[in-house]
């Protein structure tokens, strides 16, 4: 997966939380073993939901 975004209308709705989950869930059924994330400084609301996945 390239991109993941989330529109406004459907922010702090557990949308990101449950697309990360499946993304997440689809690469372990498929033996990744390795992710990598790359977010923008600013973006605090895409950085606070990888913390919450223990992404550091």
């Amino acid at each position: 997966m390239y991109s993941m975004g989330v529109l406004p209308s459907y922010w702090r709705a557990g949308v990101g939380s449950s697309m990360l989950t499946k993304c997440i869930n689809d690469m372990m059924d498929n033996n990744v073993n390795e992710i990598i994330l790359d977010v923008h400084s600013k973006n605090k609301s895409a950085y606070e939901l990888y913390k919450k996945f223990d992404f550091k």
